[in-house]
Formats: C-alpha cells, sequence, structure tokens
C-alpha cells in the first residue's frame, strides 16, 4: 500500500512539473512579445490623457461652486484622430457640459492608437 502511494505521489509530482515547465516555456517565447505591446500602450494611454488633460484646462469650478469632482470621459478615436464621445460620467452638469464642449471633435495628436477602440479617462478637477 506504500509502495502504491508513493508510486501515485511520484506520478502526480512528474505530470506537474512537465506540465509547469511546458506552461513556462510557452509563456517564455511570447514575453517579449508582449511586454513590448504592453510598453507601447501604457505610452499611448499616458500620451492620450495628455491630449485630453490640455483641452478641459481652465473650467470655471469657483464660479460654479465645485470644489473637487472626478469626471470619468469614455471616448473612441475616429479614423480622422479625432475624439468621438460615448459618455461623460459627472456629478456636474456644468463641468459634464464643459468636458463635451472642450473635447466633442477634438483631434489627438497621440500616435499608436487604436480607432474605434474605447479609451475610459478619469480627470480629476481641484479648484485652487
Amino acid at each position: 500500500m506504500k509502495s502504491f502511494r508513493l508510486l501515485i505521489s511520484t506520478l502526480a509530482i512528474a505530470i506537474f512539473a512537465t506540465t509547469n515547465l511546458a506552461a513556462t516555456n510557452i509563456t517564455d517565447n511570447k514575453t517579449p512579445e508582449i511586454h513590448e505591446s504592453a510598453k507601447v500602450a501604457r505610452a499611448t494611454y499616458k500620451e492620450l490623457r495628455s491630449d485630453v488633460t490640455y483641452f478641459v484646462q481652465n473650467p470655471k469650478l469657483k464660479q460654479n461652486n465645485i470644489l473637487q469632482e472626478d469626471v470619468m470621459i469614455s471616448f473612441i478615436v475616429n479614423k480622422q484622430n479625432r475624439i468621438e464621445l460615448t459618455n461623460i460620467d459627472a456629478k456636474s452638469s456644468y463641468l459634464k457640459r464643459f468636458v463635451k464642449s472642450k473635447l466633442d471633435r477634438q483631434e489627438v495628436r497621440t500616435e499608436n492608437i487604436v480607432q474605434g477602440r474605447t479609451y475610459n479617462i478619469k480627470v480629476s478637477f481641484i479648484q485652487r
């Protein structure tokens, strides 16, 4: 009985080790590609976020009694590299109108954008 348990345990460990090794080899072959595309995606997102925050500068927060508010902006970039807003999630109707007036149909200069993909960017507005 002990030898049977030992045999089963040995087989289980051998199968686990082989499966683990095979999975590691598959991942290692694709890792540089995945890391490279992830780096490009992060850089693209940072550039796109920079473009968006540039367009929505200087809202009149004080005149509209807004101390601080986060706004979630969802949009796609069309073939002409222009922003098409799909959703603006804001508590204040002023900020919703402000973001829409400043962003809708603006041309972005960011490279490597995936056209037609939905981008979600959170922008924080803080009264100074």
